[in-house]
């Protein structure tokens, strides 16, 4: 077992890339700590997660909150003695559209989630790793990171900010023992993708096409969460990482034009596009 006697924290845990990571520790044989803000769901994952053979502590917890993140820490403190892989992948996407059509509030919301909840989560984690000189702090990028996002103009800066963050965090932290990563997962084929919230009068030609887009480049999240365990596996001698996971985009087009070739009964993924109204 890659990860026997290692205890992970994952952040947003309950559902999507990061509920794939938790039960791919599980099979690996770590012992996890999974969490979110909804409680009802943190109890729904820790039960299924022990039901596969898991040792599993659910926490409720709101990344944008530095008491209930100490929180999180604490507690798996108290449940394991210490805490050997740190993944801080809670994040919130925000509605699709303008930068001006979406309400101030939401905005501020993504953002605090997305930039103060890998701060906090950073910085509770290495709280533990670095006196013990190891451990594992996977921190996850996404679009935006190394490109502008039109009308994902709330969640893509973040990604941007998380990505200089922990690579100066790397830096600045060399040499002390506990790998610093900066985790690129790719599209990945889960409810940020497939249940997405307009905002604005516009509609984006592109949606026309994103079902047949994520068929031919998103991957399921058990792909990158397989690499997340192969990454927290890796021996803890301080190295920093930079890692994409991604689909070959000439492999996925061919796959594309082969199914229309043979005219493929293979179904498009499931996109739901609810529309809101502008609350300015």
């Amino acid at each position: 077992m890659k990860l026997a006697n290692k205890v992970a924290v994952i952040t947003g845990s309950t559902r999507g890339l990061g509920r794939a990571i938790a039960e791919a520790c599980v099979r690996e044989d770590a012992s996890i700590v999974v969490s979110s803000r909804t409680p009802a769901a943190v109890e729904e994952t820790a039960q299924s997660l022990t039901d596969m053979g898991g040792t599993v502590l659910g926490v409720p917890c709101d990344v944008g909150n530095l008491t209930q993140v100490q929180d999180l820490a604490d507690r798996a403190i108290e449940r394991f003695g210490h805490i050997d892989i740190w993944v801080n992948n809670a994040a919130l996407s925000g509605p699709y559209g303008r930068t001006l059509d979406k309400p101030i509030e939401r905005y501020e919301t993504v953002l605090r989630a997305n930039t103060l909840g890998t701060y906090y989560g950073s910085r509770v984690a290495l709280e533990q790793m670095l006196p013990r000189g190891a451990g594992k702090l996977i921190n996850l990028s996404g679009r935006g990171a190394d490109s502008p996002a039109p009308f994902q103009n709330a969640y893509a800066p973040t990604k941007a900010w998380v990505g200089n963050f922990t690579q100066g965090l790397a830096q600045e932290y060399a040499d002390h023992g506990v790998d610093i990563i900066l985790f690129n997962p790719g599209m990945v084929l889960t409810d940020m993708l497939t249940d997405v919230e307009i905002v604005g009068d516009e509609l984006p030609r592109r949606f026309k096409y994103f079902p047949r887009i994520l068929r031919m480049w998103a991957n399921a999240p058990e792909v990158p969460a397989e690499k997340a365990v192969e990454i927290a596996a890796n021996g803890e001698n301080g190295k920093t990482y930079k890692v994409l996971t991604r689909r070959r985009l000439v492999a996925g087009a061919l796959a594309e034009l082969w199914r229309i070739v043979t005219r493929s009964d293979e179904p498009l993924p499931d996109v739901d596009i609810r529309r809101k109204p502008v609350e300015l």
